[in-house]
């Protein structure tokens, strides 16, 4: 009976193995078919591709691949939109270097906003000197949102070479948008450098745009220097020889409102030939309000006959509202013999408060 049992035995162990091969065979290919979806072995480890943004939108995690139309670094986020650029690879151009921390720096301010970090890595940027420029001028003229742009125009005005200035120039005139043009004005208060002042002033002798002059008027009574209000000066002397001064040179020097200038205000307040620039000189003079300001207002009066004294240096003098410049108009008003000056100077001191007042008297009493 055991020799008729065994054939039969073997025979269904030999079914069983058939069937457990069979069952191994299809289970390697539904493996294999999940890891390769086309059955191309080359698909499951992609070589990298230059060019590729990989965005993770919010929400679940999930990474996609999209191919770009520039040379963009491989660059993760979490937001649809701002990305955070990878770190320089060896062998990169100088400009590819550029083009990069220009992205980098951009896209992180956008997404940060303006803190002190951020603003510490826009001045790292402009650092990098004219080296960078053309690559913020790309920036500053592409179509990306304004708050990316930002960054480039304040590199750019910290440069401050004519052609950073021109740049942020050029696109004001352009954009359409006004919350983008007051961005753009304020950020050329930002500017540094004598070739800044002289390309804003050589800007209002031909800016027809309003948007533009104001900007530019504004621009440089924050932040004209020593050599660009001369520069100025000299220009509007140099359009009055040619005909009437330009208005808006006029108006900018009238503007300026920086410590810094007031040497050569004095300056042409006591020598220039021309009343309009005289004029102009005076009213910056009285706005600025500082004690050396002051004194040159009185002495520019003190100087004159009452019948030659200009009208506009006792206005300026009395709309001064720096209480530290109180002392010597208190002293004007109580010791002067020229009985414009006295009068400008209590003007001044009548619109002041009590404690600008109190001020005055009291730097007066510890000069003694």
């Amino acid at each position: 009976m055991s020799s008729e049992v065994k054939p039969g035995i073997r025979h269904a162990t030999n079914i069983l193995f058939v069937c457990n091969v069979i069952l191994g065979l299809a289970v390697l290919a539904v493996w294999y078919c999940r890891r390769t979806p086309n059955g191309d072995s080359s698909a499951a480890a992609p070589a990298p591709v230059s060019g590729v943004v990989q965005v993770i939108p919010s929400g679940p995690v999930r990474k996609q691949s999209r191919p770009q139309a520039v040379d963009a670094p491989t660059v993760v986020s979490r937001e649809p939109f701002f990305v955070t650029p990878a770190r320089p690879r060896p062998g990169m151009s100088v400009r590819d270097q550029m083009k990069q921390m220009v992205a980098e720096v951009c896209l992180q301010v956008a997404k940060e906003g303006m803190t002190v970090s951020t603003e510490d890595r826009i001045r790292e940027l402009a650092q990098q000197g004219e080296v960078v420029v053309p690559e913020l001028v790309k920036m500053l003229m592409s179509d990306a949102p304004v708050e990316v742009r930002e960054p480039a125009a304040r590199a750019l005005a910290l440069i401050g070479s004519g052609e950073a200035i021109a740049a942020i120039l050029d696109q004001l005139g352009r954009e359409t948008d006004p919350d983008a043009r007051d961005l753009l004005s304020r950020t050329l208060q930002l500017m540094s450098g004598a070739s800044a002042g002289t390309k804003l002033v050589d800007t209002l002798t031909t800016a027809t745009d309003p948007v533009i002059e104001r900007a530019v008027r504004d621009s440089m009574g924050r932040t004209a220097d020593a050599d660009s209000t001369k520069y100025l000066i000299a220009a509007c002397e140099r359009t009055n020889v040619l005909g009437q001064c330009h208005a808006n040179l006029l108006g900018a020097l009238a503007d300026v409102r920086t410590s810094a200038a007031v040497p050569g205000l004095v300056d042409a307040l006591l020598n220039s030939p021309n009343s309009a620039v005289r004029t102009a000189v005076a009213t910056a003079l009285g706005r600025i309000g500082t004690e050396d300001s002051v004194i040159a207002l009185i002495d520019a009066i003190e100087a004159s006959s009452p019948a030659d004294v200009e009208a506009e240096f006792a206005e300026a003098l009395s709309k001064v509202e720096n209480k530290d410049a109180f002392a010597s108009l208190i002293l004007v008003f109580s010791q002067s013999t020229n009985q414009i000056a006295r009068h400008a100077a209590a003007a001044a001191l009548a619109a002041a408060d009590v404690e600008g007042r109190a001020h005055g008297i009291k730097q007066l009493q510890m000069s003694k």
